[in-house]
This record gives C-alpha cells, structure tokens and sequence, in this order.
C-alpha cells in the first residue's frame, strides 16, 4: 500500500515526506511541520500527518504527535496505530493505554506493541494479560512476550514460553541466546546457537559478544574468524575485549581493518588507548573522529575518570558544547575520587536539571566522606529515590556507626517496595556487628537466600565472623573461617584477631596466624595483631 499512496502524490509532497523522515531532532521536525501548516495544499494532507505523528513520536514528543491527531478532520486506521506507537515505546503507558481502549478496531500489530511496551516497563503482568487477549498469537507476539521476560530477568518463565512456543524463530533463538548471556550461562547460549537451523548475523553477533564480554578472549577470536561476514558491532564487541584483556595492538589492528566504523566504533577504540595508558593516542584519535555526539564523549571522560585524569576531564568537560546527566555525573564522580567537596556541590549547584543521578551521586559523595547530615538532607529532599540512593545512606549510616538508623532505612526500603541488595546487606549486617546482635544478622543472612535470592559473597560472611568474634563466640568464628566456600580475606583474619586481644585469647590467636600463612596472608598485620594479643594475655 504505501508504494502506491505516494503515486497519488505531488513531487512536493513527497518531498516533504522524505525531509520529515530524515528529521534527526524535534527542531527539524517542527520546522516542517510550520512550513506544512503555512501551505493551503498540504496542511490537509493525511499522508503528511501520519507521518508528522510517527517522526513525532521517535523524536520523543508524544505530546506533539497527539496535537497532530486532535487537529486531523479524519483519522485512518494507521493514524491511530502511529498514535499508539507514539505513546507506547516512549514509555507513556497510561497515555498508549488510554489510545488502545479508544480505537474503532484493533489487529495483532496493536497488541504487540503494547506488549513490548509493557515488556520494557517492567510491567509483566500487563504484558501477559494483553497476551491472552490478542486477537492473534502470531510468531511476532510470542517474540514480545519471550523478550519481556527476558529483559525483566524472569528466565524461567521465559524457557516455559520458549518451550511452549507453536514455532520458533530466528528471533525467538537470537532472544534466547541473549537471555542467557543476561544470566552469564554461556553454555546454554551456545546450545541454542549450534542448534539454529538458520543462523543470522544478529546470531554470530550476539555470541561473540557474550564472550567477548565474559571475558573468554580465546573463544570470542576463534568465532571472529569463523565469522562469514563481519559487521561494526563484532568488531567493535572485539576491540573492546581486546582491550579489557590487555591486548591493545590486537584492537588497533582491528580497527584498521574495519570497512565500516560508526562513532560507537571510534568511542571503543579511543576507551581501548586510555585503558591501555596511552592518553596521546586517545586524545589525538579522538580529536580526529569525523563528528563527536554526547555518547562518545561522555565515554571520554568516563575512561578519563577511571585512570584519575582529573584535569583532562574537566578541559573535556568544559569544551562539550551539548551535556546530558550522565556527563555532569562524571564529572561529579572525578571530584568524588580526588574527595574534592567544594567543587562537587559548586557543580552540582550550577546544574540546569538536577536529576535523580546526579541528586544520587552528591548525596552518595557526601555519605562516603562522613557529612552524613548534608547527605541526608539531599535524600529527604529526593522526590524519587532510586535502590542506589537507599543504598548509599544504609551504608552512610552503618560506616558513621549510627547503626540504629541504618536498620531502620533497610527496613523503609522494604516497606516502598526497593528491592534490598548485596550493598544493602553488607551495610545492615555491618550494623547488626556494632550492636552485638547475632540473632538479627543471623535472620538478615539467611534472608538473603530464602527472600531475596541471593546468594551470599565473601563480604556477608565476614560480617557474620566479626559480629560471632565480638560476642566471644572465637570457635565458632574460626569454623566459619574454614567452612565458608571463599578464601577469608584480611577483614575476617583481623576481626578475629581483634577479639582474640580484647578477650585476651593467645590460643585461639595463635590458630589464626597459623591460617593467615596458610593462605598467604604473610603482611606484618597479623603479626602486630597477635604480638598485641599475645601481651594483653
């Protein structure tokens, strides 16, 4: 059908069409929209309002896509189908929502978008519920369906779908190797890759990628080579691993190899010279990009921020004539690594939006350094807080040993629904070491597993053995030391030790030191630590 609509239009007209969906911004996009309004002929077009809808909506202007439709005199079928788009994949749910009951008709395409926009909310339920009620299960509607749940991270229930299926897809298998390099099962994406009857480029991408990003050099190398076409993506996916492995002259030969480089390209190759320390080759490949967006420079000054090039970050920094929120949180953490907190909050002052990234990362600053009071502040004043921002102040409040506060915040985080994470339960379980409270640590650590399924780390552990070794429980302590499945770090030996001398212990004392060669921990701490237990006793 669109072929022979633009048969009945005028050379204008098409032209028109043609310069609306080349529009890159809002800015283009409205000044065509005043020159189509400012013509007796055109402002009447639905060609060109359908069009004005849908170039709207991928600028992200939903608003304006809907001003178009209320100005209409008719509406067409895909008039209301480009509405719904408008809304849907921008996020504005209730808005797609309200657009989706109101329609005169609706086919699968309708319920697929609504799906993958529900999908990319987070809003499973919804997603499902719209599902059940398609007019059609088409292989395209089991693939937005499969993917909700795979981006959501609920993988079981997306293998129960995939198993279900009637058919699969290239699609469908391409999902499902992604979902599986989300859950770092490598195996299994490679099953299902070797298992594809057809195999797309999207495929070799997506499992070169995985390994690349696992860091499996070997295997990601000998699927480059295997590859019967390359494309920007696998060979940006291997210059980046190259360069996370160490091997910069291996990216830079890649780099010059590629026919085709985009600026997500030139931003890996100008990360892989900084991480490799050589800042000149960086700056000066950067200077010669053949344009600079605000993505690659903000991974400029975020690979500029990682080696502690503060004064490079800052000339960066100043010279971008566009800045987004993540470029000023950059900013905001170099001066949190130099603890520099005049020009944090001068900078955080001067900011034209303060959004919640960058209201996070102040207050996160301000908690790390002590200024728990300033720190609070800010996050009484947060409108909306994100699972970070309850993190920074559980972990404030228990390293300033207000550990009372810090239960109470890991509980608030529960009553508003923000899900408590590894950080959280280092900080809350840190807390319960301060306040002798074995039974509350004991609760909150076997919570984490049951509840909220995660898997204890060695930091849980050496909570457990501090708050054991502060109550005098020394045997019990040094069994969990040999028990647990990591190898102790310095903070449990010194814990342990510590008590030992407070509870004047050579015995237990001289055990420890003993496990402390054992596992190679041979700094002279050990020694001062059982020197001082040894005379207390």
């Amino acid at each position: 059908m669109p072929a022979v609509l633009d048969l009945s239009l005028d050379a204008s007209e098409r032209e028109l069409a043609d310069r609306l969906r080349s529009a890159k911004n809002t800015a283009q996009c409205q000044l065509l929209h005043a020159q189509i309004l400012a013509s007796r002929r055109h402002r009447d077009s639905l060609f060109l309002a359908n069009a004005l809808i849908q170039i709207y909506g991928r600028c992200n202007e939903a608003g304006e896509s809907k001003r178009v439709f209320d100005g209409m005199e008719r509406h067409c079928f895909l008039t209301w189908k480009l509405l719904l788009q408008a809304y849907a994949l921008k996020g504005h749910l209730e808005d797609a929502k309200r657009t989706f009951e109101a329609m005169p008709e609706r086919d699968a395409v309708c319920h697929n978008i609504m799906i993958t926009a529900y999908g990319r909310a987070g809003q499973l339920e919804r997603a499902k519920r719209m599902f059940d009620t398609s007019v059609e299960w088409s292989i395209v509607t089991w693939n937005a369906l499969l993917a909700a749940y795979t981006e959501n991270r609920h993988f079981d229930q997306a293998v129960e779908i995939y198993r279900i299926m009637p058919a699969v897809s290239i699609v469908s298998a391409n999902t499902m190797m992604h979902g599986y390099a989300l859950e770092g099962r490598i195996e299994d994406a490679a099953a299902i890759f070797d298992r594809m009857p057809e195999i797309s480029m999207v495929s070799w991408t997506e499992l070169l990628a995985l390994h690349a990003q696992r860091g499996n050099l070997r295997r990601a190398r000998k699927i480059f080579a295997q590859v019967p076409e390359l494309n920007v993506v696998m060979a940006t996916a291997m210059i980046q691993a190259c360069a996370q492995s160490g091997e910069l002259r291996r990216a830079v030969a890649i780099f010059e190899r590629m026919g085709e480089r985009n600026l997500v390209a030139w931003t890996a190759m100008v990360c892989a010279f900084v991480q490799g320390g050589d800042l000149a080759s960086a700056k000066a490949l950067f200077d010669s990009m053949p344009e600079h967006d605000t993505a690659s420079c903000n991974a400029m000054l975020q690979a500029l921020v990682s080696l502690g090039f503060l004064e490079e970050c800052k000339g960066m920094f100043d010279s971008m004539v566009d800045r987004n929120e993540i470029s000023w949180a950059v900013m905001l953490e170099a001066y949190a690594q130099t603890g520099d907190l005049q020009q944090a909050k001068q900078l955080f002052d001067s900011m034209p939006d303060q959004t919640l990234v960058a209201r996070t990362a102040i207050m996160g600053l301000f908690a790390e350094k002590g200024h728990l009071r300033l720190a609070k502040k800010i996050f009484d004043t947060m409108f909306l807080r994100d699972t970070i921002a309850w993190n920074a102040m559980v972990a404030a409040n228990a390293r300033s040993g207000h550990a009372t506060a810090s239960l109470d915040l890991f509980h608030r985080m529960a009553v508003e629904g923000y899900n408590r994470e590894e950080l959280a339960f280092v900080s809350v379980l840190a807390s319960c070491a301060q306040m002798g409270a074995l039974e509350r640590a004991r609760g909150y650590f076997v919570s984490m597993e049951f509840d909220h399924g995660q898997a204890p780390e060695l930091e849980h552990y050496s909570c457990i053995v501090d708050v054991l070794a502060r109550l005098g429980y020394l045997r019990q302590a040094r069994e969990l030391l040999s028990t647990m499945p990591f190898v102790p770090n310095d903070s449990s030996y010194k814990a342990v030790l510590s008590a030992c001398r407070i509870q004047h212990n050579v015995r237990h004392a001289s055990g420890i030191l003993r496990e402390c060669h054992t596992n190679h921990w041979d700094t002279a701490a050990p020694l001062v630590l059982f020197s001082n237990a040894a005379r207390s006793d």
